[in-house]
């Protein structure tokens, strides 16, 4: 048989596909006078085949692809926050993130049965999380709002209605041992050690009535308090009581236990004898005294020597000033060169008075009773002042006496009946402040 005729037998026995391969092939041997068996046709099929197949693969991989982006992208929450400012509403912090008036309105009213969202507090976080459907639409399905910090209120969208419920963040209360070594001052070595001002704060009060911070702490001194440690949610928090405490100035050492005494805890040293003495060490905070009392002292507005029967703190305007014992207030306003000044009757041997004072506390007037700790006015530069400060007298049976250096009588100790119970927490605080200081010299 002439060999075009086997050829064009061969191409009827074959798919289309394959003719173009052939024909190629046919063109390209036949110029080298190649003959192109059934099988060689048969190869160049398969190869085809292939091709297309792969081709084919990629395309449906792509769509599918494309398909799974668009489900995850309908799946992940869109997730936005917001607060709720001073002035503002619920109402109006839901609408801020893109929550409609109507939704509003129905998780607002779904959330009555667990909190009035109405009394929420100025600052509280808001989140919600919306997804989209398939055509692109988002829709809000949950809103979390932060009510303090231990709880939440979640509702969550089912369906056409809203459901809401209260959830509690655990909390968890560890005892850590934290101390430290005076440089410059007790402030920079707390700050130092991991404090932070509220623990500060609450370290000098508990000898508050021992230790006048402003004066007496110099570089040297040693500080110790074992105090709790709160996380929640696994998270720090906050530094929380402060179970022991102990100050070590020179030869002088202050030791202070936490107890429960009658469902208050209060502080005792370690004889059962309180803390608590009947007048502060200083009407202020942990601020700078700039003249300390003395028998004269030049007076930079009078420019004469006169006596400097007081203390001044050094403090800027406003500054609280705290009532240093209970007592009844016998002048309140405007005196001379002491400027707005307020006195304080004690009891019938000791008085107090705090001077140049910028302004006081509202709805305090003559007759007016004070507890120890209260803040009854701000620091001011008024009367023969040069500059913002608190200028304290304190009176012993009508005489001036230096407030800094007296010792105050205390309160009344624990009873016989409650020493048993009272060493028995001393021992126990003691075992955790060994265990962990032998804890912190292996690290």
């Amino acid at each position: 048989m002439h060999q075009k005729s086997k050829l064009a037998i061969i191409l009827l026995t074959i798919s289309t596909p394959v003719l173009a391969a052939v024909y190629l092939a046919w063109n390209n041997k036949a110029s080298k006078n190649v003959e192109l068996t059934y099988d060689q046709a048969i190869k160049i099929e398969d190869q085809d085949r292939n091709v297309l197949s792969n081709s084919l693969a990629i395309k449906e991989r792509k769509v599918l692809e494309k398909a799974q982006a668009a489900l995850q992208e309908s799946q992940n929450p869109i997730i936005k926050e917001t607060s709720v400012n001073t002035g503002s509403t619920v109402f109006a912090s839901l609408k801020e993130i893109g929550i409609s008036a109507t939704e509003a309105s129905l998780i607002i009213e779904a959330a009555k049965p667990e909190q009035d969202l109405g009394s929420i507090k100025s600052g509280s976080r808001i989140i919600s999380e919306s997804s989209k459907d398939q055509s692109g639409i988002e829709e809000v399905k949950k809103v979390t709002f932060y009510l303090e910090k231990t709880s939440y209120l979640e509702i969550v969208k089912q369906k056409d209605s809203w459901q809401a419920k209260v959830f509690s963040l655990p909390l968890t209360v560890t005892n850590e041992l934290v101390s430290g070594v005076v440089q410059s001052s007790l402030w920079d070595s707390a700050m130092s050690a991991g404090l932070d001002s509220q623990a500060i704060q609450n370290l000098t009060d508990i000898f508050g009535w021992q230790i006048d911070f402003e004066r007496q702490v110099k570089p040297g001194d040693e500080w110790q308090i074992l105090v709790e440690s709160v996380s929640i949610a696994g998270r720090w928090d906050h530094w929380g009581r402060v179970l022991s405490a102990k100050y070590r100035s020179g030869s002088d050492t202050y030791q202070a236990y936490l107890f429960n005494n009658d469902g208050h805890d209060e502080y005792y040293d370690q004889t059962g004898a309180s803390l608590k003495g009947k007048f502060l060490k200083s009407p202020l905070n942990y601020t700078r005294i700039s003249s300390k009392f003395q028998k004269k002292r030049f007076h930079p507005i009078l420019g004469i020597n006169r006596p400097h029967n007081g203390v001044d703190y050094a403090a800027a305007t406003g500054t609280a000033v705290r009532a240093v014992g209970d007592g009844v207030i016998t002048i309140i306003g405007t005196r001379g060169g002491s400027g707005k000044m307020i006195e304080i009757s004690h009891n019938d041997k000791y008085r107090t008075a705090y001077k140049h004072l910028n302004s006081f506390t509202k709805g305090l007037r003559v007759g007016s009773r004070i507890k120890q700790g209260q803040v009854i006015a701000g620091v001011g530069s008024t009367g023969l002042a040069t500059g913002p400060h608190l200028h304290f007298e304190f009176y012993e049976n009508n005489r001036f006496v230096d407030p800094l250096g007296k010792k105050f009588p205390r309160e009344n100790s624990l009873m016989p009946q409650q020493m048993a119970n009272f060493n028995l927490e001393i021992e126990r605080i003691n075992h955790l402040v060994d265990e962990k200081a032998i804890a912190l010299a292996k690290k």
